[in-house]
């Protein structure tokens, strides 16, 4: 959207609405059955997870959404497009979860489709998302079935680290951690056992603290 002239961005934002978004809260619709409930929500701040759940309750982790990123443009084209598939991968619903405090902003998503149809740099930009949507989803899909569960959570951990006094941390429990890369908590709870004997990360109350960076690179480097 940088790219987009003023006056698209103008067009755009004029009547978004800006929302808070709660720790663990899931606020983009699963499925969007025509246009008129299809979302366009920007990322302001915080960090988004989205993911597709079996009936079963396993959890295959779709994409991370950080400050910036859109979320609902598949759909949102599909939907206009007429399709009423998009909701859902396989028959299984897509949801999305703040993994922290989150600000978004509401975008009208019936005006940015019909700029997208009138606008090449919308269009263009539209395009590019897409694809680069693509490969990053075909890359975690590809990760969850072909990298070991060390693997797994060494990128996993890299990739929900953040600064806090002085040290990266991941302020998410074994739950969370094996939700996000479609295990359940007893086998990331090993993996992380092993990995704190190693002495590539610690347990710092209800968070894991990477203190070897570089050799989670190289664990999940190696599959």
């Amino acid at each position: 959207m940088s790219s987009f002239p003023a006056r698209v961005t103008e067009a755009l934002l004029d009547g978004a609405e800006e929302a808070k978004v709660a720790v663990g809260d899931v606020f983009l619709p699963a499925a969007a059955g025509h246009l008129g409930e299809a979302s366009l929500v920007l990322i302001l701040d915080g960090l988004v997870r989205t993911y597709i759940r079996a009936h079963t309750e396993r959890q295959i982790t779709i994409r991370y959404a950080w400050p910036g990123d859109v979320l609902g443009v598949p759909a949102l084209v599909l939907a206009g497009a007429g399709s009423r598939i998009h909701g859902s991968y396989g028959g299984h619903a897509l949801h999305a979860e703040a993994l922290r405090e989150t600000r978004v902003l509401n975008i009208c998503a019936e005006r940015f489709l019909k700029l997208g149809q009138s606008e090449p740099s919308v269009a263009y930009g539209v395009a590019t998302l897409l694809a680069y949507l693509t490969v990053e989803t075909e890359q975690m899909l590809q990760d969850g079935l072909f990298l070991s569960v060390r693997a797994r959570v060494a990128r996993h951990l890299l990739e929900l680290a953040v600064w806090h006094d002085g040290a990266l941390v991941v302020p998410h429990g074994q739950s969370e951690i094996a939700d996000a890369i479609g295990s359940v908590r007893e086998v990331v709870s090993r993996t992380l056992i092993r990995l704190r004997s190693e002495g590539v990360v610690d347990r710092r109350e209800n968070a894991t603290v990477l203190v070897d960076p570089a050799s989670l690179h190289a664990i999940a480097a190696a599959g």
